[in-house]
């Protein structure tokens, strides 16, 4: 008989890329645990680097260069004046909205490769 591939449960890949997300966006991995329920700082650590093994090292890249853009963008926020506030605030929903696509994205690769 093949041998059987191991399925993983939607919720544990949906919890792991929110960890990843969550790093991403400057959260520790104290804080990490507290919100998505891991019982330790290390549990969130294995989840996020679980997440990094998931995805392909372009992707990977790709989080990281998006990590230091909002690194800069926040910075640059600091010291804007109310009105581009606000269509900075606008340009960040959109990204989170292109950003969420692109993980609904990667999940669907990873069910292919399973």
């Amino acid at each position: 008989m093949p041998a059987r591939r191991s399925r993983i449960r939607p919720e544990i890949l949906e919890k792991e890329s929110r960890a990843l997300a969550l790093r991403r966006d400057g959260a520790t991995f104290e804080q990490i645990a507290n919100v998505l329920g891991y019982k330790s700082a290390m549990g969130a650590w294995e989840a996020y680097r679980r997440a990094l093994t998931r995805i392909p090292a372009a992707k990977a890249a790709e989080l990281d260069e998006a990590a230091a853009w909002a690194a800069f963008v926040a910075q640059t926020h600091a010291r804007m004046r109310p009105e581009a506030k606000a269509l900075a605030n606008e340009a960040a929903e959109a990204w989170k909205a292109a950003d969420a696509a692109r993980w609904q994205l990667t999940y669907a690769i990873n069910r292919t490769w399973q």
